[in-house]
């Protein structure tokens, strides 16, 4: 049985604008609590990866602030940030030639002074690989691996760095049925040790499954909804994604064209 550290570490966003070149997402305020999960929904290109990205602390806020109990992240030490937020990206370049035990285990990296790995280390990294079915890959080359088998072995990292926040990109992309089911049960375990989980999804089925709350970004605003009745009574889907959804039950949904709208969408 895999523990983990008991995490009690509060996330507020504060009148947070974030962007690139120009505005993508306009003045967000939230709390998130211990053992929460946050699901962030929108279409491409409205700012989800730029906004969390700014939560994250990569990315400087045209306005407003991100705090951990307090503390701004944007000013944190990099060792210390790496301690509060773990970062799984959708893709990433890697010039190394790491097997994948040892690019996972770059996830204690900012928790030792030392250059070498303590028992703890290797337990931690062991750990992350079996959670997300990976230890099979331990040895593989990285490069050899298929983009979904990248795609664990990058979520094992950031499990082994046990920061009390983890931000995941859409973590469930290019992963096979199985394992997108796997990871996702995974992602409400973690909140059991009072980690706090941000992420996208791209399916919005799979958003609806998870025991969270939800927020879509319209119009370069933060829409965020506490139960899925919220989510279907509002028409946050239809304005979201600018088209008709057919409400199936309370987790499931079907987009329809516009002209479907009137005939059992919500």
């Amino acid at each position: 049985m895999v523990s983990w550290r008991i995490i009690l570490a509060e996330l507020s966003l504060s009148s947070l604008t974030v962007g690139r070149k120009e505005i993508l997402v306009n003045s967000v305020s939230l709390d998130l609590a211990p053992g929460q999960i946050f699901v962030l929904l929108g279409p491409n290109g409205s700012g989800k990866s730029t906004l969390l990205q700014t939560i994250c602390g990569m990315v400087r806020p045209f306005e407003g602030f991100v705090t951990i109990d307090g503390n701004d992240v944007a000013q944190m030490p990099l060792a210390t940030r790496c301690r509060k937020i773990a970062w799984v990206p959708q893709e990433e370049f890697v010039e190394f030639g790491w097997t994948a035990r040892e690019f996972a285990s770059l996830g204690r990296a900012a928790l030792s002074d030392s250059v070498f790995e303590s028992k703890e280390d290797l337990k931690a990294t062991e750990n992350a690989l079996e959670l997300c079915d990976a230890t099979h890959l331990a040895e593989r080359p990285l490069h050899e691996l298929s983009g979904g088998e990248k795609q664990r072995i990058r979520i094992a990292r950031a499990i082994a760095q046990d920061a009390d926040v983890l931000v995941l990109d859409e973590p469930a992309s290019q992963l096979d049925v199985a394992h997108v089911l796997s990871i996702l049960e995974l992602v409400a375990q973690l909140t059991e040790a009072g980690k706090t989980i941000i992420l996208t999804v791209h399916d919005v089925n799979q958003a609806l499954r998870l025991p969270a709350r939800w927020g879509f970004i319209n119009e370069k605003r933060l829409e965020v909804f506490e139960s899925l009745e919220m989510i279907h009574s509002s028409g946050v889907l239809e304005r979201t994604y600018q088209t008709g959804f057919r409400v199936v039950d309370a987790e499931t949904v079907v987009a329809v064209s516009c002209s479907c709208r009137t005939t059992g969408s919500s």
